[in-house]
């Protein structure tokens, strides 16, 4: 049924029986992927074999594992154990790690016991699956739903995985022995029954049901008609799980199809899949979620550059989907489309009062709501949030910078547009009114950014600067380059071992970086905050005022560039330039 649009109140009797109706498009995402079962099991598949643990770094996932492989070497005839670790839990199991795992006829990985690093176990377990290997994942109770979604998302169903209670690191070493004890007798039966029978015993005590159930409608939908009004369109997206929970623009069939005017791309192409569901974004999706967030029409180039921004791997949506931190991708748009789309990069550019920025930054999020699955409490498991997963976008203020722009800075040439997506948390601000120098002000800023407890200290991570333009122009003034600005920071930015916990010194110092920081003085080493200069993120935003901003990042996670891009491969001079002729 078409959609017809009304732009006022007409007479009862004048309004056709169409109009009390509308047609919108789905703005979920379509599923796809082919499933696969279990890799073989054996009753005596353990009789003097060799098993692997992978181990994903985090605190207490090697005890509670190495307990229960005491158990099957003790009473099981278990052999040999190839203990491997990755150095974080937020990237996949690579080719060195599944080399060492090699001859292994089972293995034990874990842990599981946050968003992210649930997010990669699955997704290891399900490529040790693919790969032959019988494999068992170990979490907590609090992310059963996210494993078993993930799973089915990649074609492994009947996830073989044991359940302890949350949470894990943090807890005395009795209690985890305590649980390895309650499930060791479920890992024997998940690595020596047939797969075919735990594919059965799975579904037919599947404890997803409830989960699952709390939407009945198919994720394939491409159209959905219901009645004309807020309260039916509100009441539709509640019941499918849809939304941000802000009021959103009806995705009709018309508005969408003005908002496919402004790409030369084909409505069915699919420009990436987004995790965790894996489901495909494609362009028509992508500009029915823009509707809903109030785009203009010309905005649906830059939100397309932006999706393709956050799937690439380098990015690791899988892990911002899911993590309990609360990161969000900040969009910073650098080049002539910002101005041209109207995205803010003066005063107030992080705040409300611009279309651009609102309703850009919230069309890439309902995106990652709506086609990749990341409902809070259920997919995205963020313990707190933050106000940014609304909508997060900014543009650079080239024209009161006294350094090159980013994308040019990046290789791109001046005329180009690039979208950056930051891996974020909540800006920060840095308040100095007094300096009057480049290095007493970068002195100021680097003692704010140098803070315990960010992810940035712990692993090698992007840091995004937002320099006003105040600021700015008293550090150029000194004769400071961007590069100057960068290692300044780089090099100063830190902070001493001793300022942390003797806990969180051994677990997340010692243990993860002994080479590093094994035998290092707690009082004299100091802990930067970025990988390296280049990985200080410099650009000038922002109004009249003595401000900067600094945005820490989930780490382990990297920035990534975006141009924005034609089909043809060409840089876009004008957002014109997108639209069909």
């Amino acid at each position: 049924m078409t959609a017809i649009e009304t732009t006022g109140v007409a007479p009862a009797t004048q309004r056709a029986a169409t109009d009390e109706v509308m047609t919108i498009v789905d703005p979920a995402g379509e599923l796809a992927g082919e499933s696969f079962a279990l890799s073989p099991r054996r009753p005596d598949l353990l009789k003097g074999a060799r098993i692997g643990v992978l181990h994903n770094s985090k605190p207490n996932g090697d005890v509670l594992m190495n307990f229960v492989v005491d158990w099957l070497i003790a009473e099981h005839g278990v052999s040999e154990v190839v203990r491997v670790r990755k150095q974080t839990p937020g990237i996949p199991v690579n080719e060195e790690q599944l080399k060492a795992l090699e001859g292994c006829v089972a293995i034990l990985n874990g842990t599981g016991d946050c968003g992210n690093c649930t997010s990669w176990t699955v997704h290891d377990t399900v490529a040790l699956e693919r790969l032959g290997f019988p494999t068992v994942m170990f979490g907590t109770d609090e992310f059963t739903y996210l494993a078993h979604m993930e799973s089915e998302s990649l074609g492994l169903g009947a996830l073989s995985r044991v359940v302890v209670a949350h949470p894990i690191n943090a807890r005395p070493l009795e209690e985890i022995r305590q649980k390895a004890e309650g499930v060791a007798e479920q890992v024997l039966r998940f690595l020596t029954t047939p797969g075919d029978q735990l594919t059965r015993e799975h579904y037919a005590a599947c404890d997803l049901r409830d989960g699952a159930a709390r939407t009945e409608k198919p994720l394939e939908a491409e159209r959905v008609t219901i009645a004309r009004s807020y309260e039916a369109l509100a009441g539709y997206l509640a019941q499918a799980e849809l939304g941000d929970g802000l009021p959103v623009v009806a995705p009709t069939e018309r508005r969408v199809a003005a908002m496919l005017e402004w790409t030369d791309r084909d409505p069915t192409d699919v420009v990436a899949n987004l995790m965790p569901t894996g489901a495909a974004a494609t362009v028509e999706k992508v500009a029915a979620n823009a509707v809903m967030a109030g785009c203009q029409p010309m905005h649906l180039p830059l939100v397309i550059a932006a999706i393709e921004a956050i799937a690439q791997p380098a990015f690791n949506l899988l892990g911002v989907q899911a993590t309990t931190h609360t990161v969000a991708p900040l969009m910073v748009v650098s080049g002539p489309l910002a101005e041209e789309a109207g995205v803010n990069s003066g005063a107030g550019l992080f705040g409300p009062g611009f279309q651009a920025n609102a309703s850009i930054g919230r069309a890439v999020r309902l995106a990652m709501l709506n086609i990749g699955g990341a409902r809070p409490g259920l997919l995205d498991k963020s313990t707190m949030g933050q106000p940014g997963k609304f909508t997060y976008c900014i543009a650079e203020n080239e024209a009161r910078s006294p350094w090159e722009p980013l994308r040019v800075e990046r290789g791109l040439p001046a005329e180009a547009t690039m979208i950056t997506m930051v891996p974020g948390e909540a800006p920060h601000t840095v308040h100095d009114n007094q300096s009057t120098s480049a290095e007493g002000l970068l002195r100021v800023i680097c003692g704010s950014i140098a803070q315990t407890g960010s992810n940035n200290s712990v692993f090698d991570a992007d840091f995004l600067v937002v320099i006003g333009p105040e600021h700015a122009e008293t550090i150029a003034r000194d004769g400071f380059t961007k590069k100057d600005v960068q290692r300044y920071i780089f090099d100063n930015a830190r902070i001493p071992l001793s300022r942390w916990s003797p806990e969180y010194i051994q677990g997340l110092f010692r243990d993860k970086y002994p080479d590093r920081y094994g035998d290092a003085d707690a009082e004299t080493t100091l802990i930067p905050f970025a990988a390296d200069p280049e990985s200080v993120i410099v650009i000038v935003a922002g109004g009249p005022g003595k401000f900067t901003m600094h945005v820490p990042t989930m780490g382990a996670m990297p920035t990534v560039h975006q141009p924005v891009l034609l089909k043809s491969g060409e840089y876009a001079r004008s957002l014109t330039d997108f639209r069909r002729r």
